[in-house]
């Protein structure tokens, strides 16, 4: 009802906030990729900017009405799906793993927002974009950067606000994948009922590029203050083109000490398109 609510009076929604910059990506992308393909979505921002109409079939689905027992869900080849993380996983029980097990869903598209936003179910906010096909490339990974900094030899940062971690973090300068994941995990030593995050963030010519952070756990007692800790994000190819930096934000401050700080980059991307031999390309046996 919402989602086609928002269709009926798209002639009256002014400006977007800062939060649905990507739900308007989203759109845009469906407008300039669609053709006459049908598009199975849940959030009603995406259907207002990519102009869907759910109430024509032929133009777009709401997820929640697919039919999971059939093999494209009730849906026909070539057709795209817009899988985002308030919507389809709760009111439309439509998990992401599912369709990347899905043999017949290939990811196309990927959109995540500059902040650190986490949604019903504990899930960052995030969005693919998956075309039905009959037989869908599988993700690959490829080690970009993997690295370690201060193994066994902590190091004291002193009692700032803003620390930043002794590591150099690279990140993919092309665009030939789908997103860029970074894990950096490592041990904090500080003092206890103190509050510390640890940050990811970009900024670029136009401002904040990208922001995540996690909360450390408490110190604990029985381990002289060390508590572990992991950041990850996933990255657009946009985001990772910019320099980035990785810090702890220390609210107190109070004095703290990091070692055995890990740096991984891995690029997700598609494989390759399987060609199918035809004539001219098998090779003929010599005389």
């Amino acid at each position: 009802i919402t989602a086609y609510a928002f269709y009926l009076n798209k002639n009256t929604y002014t400006k977007p906030h800062p939060h649905q910059k990507q739900p308007k990506e989203v759109g845009q992308w469906i407008q300039q990729n669609q053709g006459t393909q049908a598009v199975a979505f849940l959030h009603p921002l995406v259907g207002f900017f990519g102009d869907l109409n759910p109430e024509d079939s032929t133009n777009a689905r709401l997820i929640w009405g697919l039919r999971k027992q059939l093999p494209y869900y009730g849906m026909n080849l070539g057709d795209f799906l817009v899988w985002d993380a308030p919507h389809s996983p709760n009111e439309g029980n439509l998990l992401l793993e599912e369709l990347l097990a899905n043999p017949h869903f290939e990811p196309v598209a990927f959109f995540a927002p500059i902040e650190n936003l986490i949604t019903l179910g504990n899930r960052p906010l995030e969005y693919f974009i998956f075309q039905i096909v009959a037989k869908a490339r599988t993700l690959q990974t490829a080690i970009h950067q993997t690295d370690t900094f201060l193994l066994d030899s902590p190091k004291d940062l002193g009692a700032e606000v803003f620390s930043h971690l002794p590591l150099e973090l690279q990140l993919p300068t092309d665009s030939n994948y789908l997103y860029c994941e970074v894990v950096i995990s490592g041990e904090v030593q500080r003092a206890p009922n103190t509050t510390v995050f640890a940050v990811l963030q970009q900024v670029g010519p136009d401002g904040l590029q990208l922001y995540r952070n996690t909360q450390l756990a408490e110190p604990s007692q029985n381990n002289a203050g060390w508590t572990t800790f992991e950041l990850k994000a996933r990255l657009t190819p946009k985001m990772a083109h910019q320099p980035a930096e990785v810090y702890f934000w220390n609210q107190a401050p109070t004095a703290l000490t990091t070692r055995n700080l890990v740096v991984t980059v891995t690029r997700i991307f598609l494989a390759p398109r399987e060609v199918t031999p035809t004539k001219d390309t098998i090779l003929q046996p010599s005389k």
